[in-house]
């Protein structure tokens, strides 16, 4: 049982840790960078730090509590509540809510709404008074301005000191040109035929020229000179908050801060308002009609802004470009030229090598045949030496003779050169001689008694070549059976010249 309740007690004790507010103990902070003195374009200047900002004052009630400040009490994404001190209303005690949500731009400028919704009670402060016992844990409660917001209803918050001329920012596009303007308080329209405004030398400032018409501060400036310093854009309307560059302000003819709402028409004119400080939702203001003390003006376009040109180069730096320019050309050139000639001489070798090889195969195809077309006496100064290299097997009554059994003869008489033991072929390869006797074993066997024998196997197991053509072997080897000189005379004397017809 015990364990039971305490069980269910851990439980509470979780629940509540997790319900429990996240107060002003160090875990709500506002942006580190809102530290010091901003402007406020709706409630002046106000000083921050971290943890609290003000002051304000509230009338609620018929009674008025001033130098409230508020300390971060909730936190909620860009939705930061503060809490006033608590003060007492009659006789209970209150603490004052208030809900921004905050936007920044820089370190210098932020812009924010007024998250909840206006208190009839307290002259329509955008605020909410409760009693000190009411606790709020949620951003809901207090945040409860209905989003999107009204167009044009931002404020913004600006660091005091800041540089204008750095903080300022390029006015929308449709606002830079050369103008004409016109000026409608609401019961007299101001300079209408001699006016200017300058939006080109300087598109962050809008500068009005006073000895053209100064009968009315335009846009609530002395001076005619306001810096764009924040705008929003909703489809073809422009809400621009101004900063005016007067040393200082009266918050009665001239504002510090001027919001104006632009739209141009398709012929370029500019429809303008005006208003002091900050927008107005569209019920007090548009780019044509706005509630006093706002005023009109129209802008005629007299010409638009130049347009920006590329600066050139000063001469000698041209003059250096052009010369790289014309080197690393003539490289590029020289460089195409020379791979083009390489390729050229490649191709040409190529070609040069493929015809000699072709010349060579068929030189070699030639060599290959060894047709035998015995001819009479020839030029000798034709023949060339032949030394056949295959040994071609001849055959005599069914018997083999190997070509080193061979021996041929030839008459020294015919003017060639050669004896025994050679050969001379003419320019065909084939055998040329008066007589050609062939001797095996002491036997004088004439040309026409040989027939070619069977090829045998070779030695190393694969099968000797087949020659095409038989061309009788004319090489005397060391093994060759020696004859009488004379006997192998007298009989190449009496043998009658032979021709071995060529096979086809």
């Amino acid at each position: 049982m015990w364990t039971l309740r305490r069980n269910n007690v851990l439980a509470v004790i979780v629940i509540i840790i997790i319900a429990a507010p996240r107060d002003c103990d160090g875990t709500c902070t506002y942006p580190s960078a809102l530290d010091g003195v901003f402007y406020s374009s709706h409630d002046g200047y106000i000083t921050w730090n971290t943890t609290t900002f003000g002051q304000y004052t509230v009338t609620t009630f018929s009674q008025t509590f001033a130098n409230l400040e508020y300390e971060c009490h909730l936190n909620d994404g860009n939705y930061y509540i503060g809490r006033s001190a608590s003060f007492t209303i009659y006789t209970g005690p209150f603490y004052a809510y208030i809900c921004l949500e905050l936007h920044r731009v820089s370190d210098n400028l932020f812009y924010y709404y007024y998250a909840t919704t206006e208190l009839s009670g307290a002259n329509g402060a955008r605020v909410k008074i409760l009693p000190t016992s009411t606790s709020v844990t949620s951003a809901a409660s207090i945040c409860d301005e209905p989003t999107p917001y009204d167009d044009g209803t931002f404020s913004i918050l600006y660091r005091n000191g800041t540089s204008i001329s750095t903080e300022a920012t390029t006015c929308p596009t449709a606002l830079q040109g050369n103008y004409f303007y016109t000026l409608n308080d609401g019961t007299t329209k101001h300079c209408n035929n001699d006016s200017y405004l300058d939006v080109c030398t300087d598109t962050k400032r809008l500068i009005f020229n006073y000895t053209e018409c100064n009968t009315t501060n335009a846009l609530y400036s002395a001076g005619g000179q306001l810096y764009c310093l924040y705008s929003q854009n909703t489809s073809s309307t422009h809400y621009v908050i101004l900063y005016n560059a007067d040393a200082s302000v009266d918050d009665s003819t001239t504002y510090q801060t001027v919001c104006m709402v632009l739209q141009k028409d398709s012929s370029g004119v500019g429809y303008a308002t005006q208003y002091p400080k900050e927008c107005q939702n569209t019920t007090v203001m548009n780019s044509t009609a706005v509630a006093s003390p706002g005023a009109s003006l129209i802008f005629t376009l007299n010409d638009s802004c130049p347009v920006a040109t590329t600066v050139t180069p000063a001469p000698v730096e041209q003059t250096n470009t052009a010369s790289a320019s014309v080197i690393g050309g003539t490289l590029g050139t020289l460089i195409i030229i020379a791979a083009a000639v390489v390729i050229f001489l490649g191709v040409l070798w190529w070609i040069k090598n493929k015809k000699t090889s072709s010349k060579v195969d068929k030189a070699d195809k030639a060599e290959d045949k060894e047709e035998i077309i015995p001819q009479g006496h020839g030029d000798i100064n034709s023949r060339t030496l032949f030394t056949p290299t295959n040994k071609i097997p001849l055959e005599r009554d069914n018997e083999i003779i190997s070509q080193r059994h061979i021996r041929t003869s030839f008459d020294d008489a015919d003017g060639t050169a050669g004896g025994e033991g050679e050969s001379i072929t003419n320019e065909y390869g084939e055998i040329q001689a008066d007589e050609i006797m062939i001797v095996s074993e002491g036997t004088t066997v004439s040309n026409d008694q040989m027939t070619e024998a069977s090829l045998p196997m070779s030695s190393e197991g694969g099968e000797t070549p087949q020659p095409t053509e038989v061309t009788p072997p004319g090489v005397v080897n060391e093994d060759v059976v020696e004859t009488s000189p004379r006997v192998v005379k007298e009989d190449a004397e009496s043998a009658p010249a032979t021709a071995r017809t060529p096979r086809d």
